[in-house]
């Protein structure tokens, strides 16, 4: 792949921001939490789902006081800074964990069926699966089965001895394609022409932190931005 420009590459990264928010605020509404979107921020108005952030900018320099009326506030709230530009620390947040944002042109016409046939990659297709895929994950009561009758949205997994040993969300947001949640042992064997099979021709976005790095980008994913999530910690005990 060759690298992307400059303009590129910033429109690459506020499309991989849009399609991660688009992602949670998926989630959000599929457990019942109202949502919010504004020009600078995205937000869920009441807690977001575990694993999820109760908010989200859209833009670099987003004032955080435009949304902190609009967030449960309090232990255990959370912010994702797409730009990794903001200090939350006057506002009780610390940092929780720093990522890169990654992306990936699509695979050339013809390439995708073959490799994913290969590498046995599914979608996950009913309640039951869906279960499987998610007590593998380590994320029981994370995604609802509503989820699955999304047309934008597919869980994708691959199964040994009738069990899902690793997995996968993409998620179509305009221009791109979001790939989440990849677990499971060199998870990213297969995954992105499995994508390119759900979704043709989109380049691919996601984000990982610096310690699961190597492997996307040894498939030819850039970065193009860093983010960090800050939180609010639990209360101990």
């Amino acid at each position: 792949m060759v690298a992307i420009g400059s303009d590129a590459r910033a429109r690459r990264l506020t499309a991989a921001v849009h399609n991660n928010a688009a992602w949670c605020d998926a989630v959000c509404r599929a457990h019942g939490v109202p949502t919010s979107w504004q020009s600078d921020w995205w937000a869920a108005r009441q807690r977001s789902p575990r694993f999820y952030p109760d908010a989200i900018t859209l833009r670099p320099g987003a004032a955080f006081a435009a949304v902190a009326g609009s967030v449960e506030a309090g232990r255990g709230s959370s912010v994702k800074d797409s730009w990794a530009d903001l200090d939350l620390e006057p506002y009780g947040f610390t940092p929780l964990f720093d990522a890169h944002w990654i992306t990936l042109n699509p695979p050339a016409r013809g390439e995708t069926v073959a490799a994913a046939d290969r590498f046995r990659w599914t979608v996950v297709g009913s309640a039951h699966e869906l279960l499987d895929w998610t007590a593998a994950h380590g994320a029981d009561g994370t995604f609802p089965p509503s989820l699955l009758a999304d047309p934008a949205i597919r869980f994708l997994a691959v199964r040994s001895a009738g069990r899902t040993v690793a997995g996968a969300i993409a998620n179509l947001s305009g221009p791109v394609v979001g790939v989440s949640n990849v677990f499971g042992e060199d998870p990213w064997q297969g995954l992105v022409h499995a994508v390119g099979n759900c979704f043709p021709q989109r380049p691919l976005v996601g984000y990982e932190q610096a310690a699961e790095l190597d492997r996307p980008l040894s498939l030819g994913f850039h970065t193009i931005g860093q983010l960090r999530v800050w939180h609010q910690p639990e209360a101990d005990g």
